[in-house]
């Protein structure tokens, strides 16, 4: 596995998810980004990983093996030009768009040998985007213990009788939650038994782009 772990974050915890569910079926190395060097940097957030799957990231043998998942960003960095010749390839790879880069298709016709996307629909984006190599669906993973060991706290009994939208994703301008808020209020203006919890605050520079100062929505809770 090539990339960064972090269990707070959608692809650091790809990485732990793939490292986790293949643990005791086949052997499995774990390589950062900087491929074949010990960094650091790409560690993070493992306060909640199984002592199993930390033993893993933490062992210090980088040599890759015959088949290689790559976590990496495409557009981040060139680890890929590293990876050996000789493995088979496979990156993994999403957008929030219906149609990839130019360059993201030719790394991926160049340097892999498959793909894997987290949707049915990213197949066809991926493939119209011009990639040649095979293309797999392969959902994102979830962890959902801890959802399902959540005590209801004082702002939960508030919501009682209620039906609640939750928003988990951090605030980028790419995730669009000023149009995820626009369409709940033109759904659900008025209606105060549907609310919809977690909306991320606005980075100070895009207020104009996020429309969360517009809502004035008792039904929207941001924060």
């Amino acid at each position: 596995v090539v990339g960064k772990v972090c269990f707070a974050d959608g692809f650091g915890r790809q990485s732990i998810g793939i490292i986790d569910c293949l643990k005791g079926l086949i052997e499995i190395n774990y390589i950062g980004d900087a491929f074949g060097k010990w960094d650091p940097q790409n560690i993070l957030g493992l306060e909640n990983v199984d002592c199993d799957v930390k033993n893993i990231i933490f062992n210090k043998d980088r040599l890759p093996g015959n088949v290689i998942i790559y976590e990496p960003l495409l557009s981040a960095g060139d680890a890929y030009k590293r990876l050996p010749k000789n493995s088979i390839k496979i990156a993994y790879s999403m957008t929030s768009c219906s149609r990839i880069q130019d360059r993201w298709a030719s790394v991926l016709n160049t340097y892999f040998d498959a793909v894997a996307v987290p949707s049915e629909f990213l197949v066809d984006v991926y493939k119209q985007s011009g990639v040649k190599k095979p293309i797999f669906h392969l959902p994102l993973g979830v962890y959902l213990d801890n959802f399902f060991d959540y005590s209801v706290g004082e702002k939960d009994k508030a919501f009682k009788g209620k039906f609640v939208f939750g928003s988990t994703e951090s605030f980028h301008v790419r995730k669009n939650q000023g149009l995820l808020i626009q369409a709940f209020v033109e759904e659900f203006e008025g209606n105060p038994n549907v609310i919809i919890d977690g909306i991320p605050a606005c980075h100070a520079g895009h207020k104009a782009s996020c429309g969360h100062s517009a809502t004035g929505s008792p039904n929207v809770i941001i924060g």
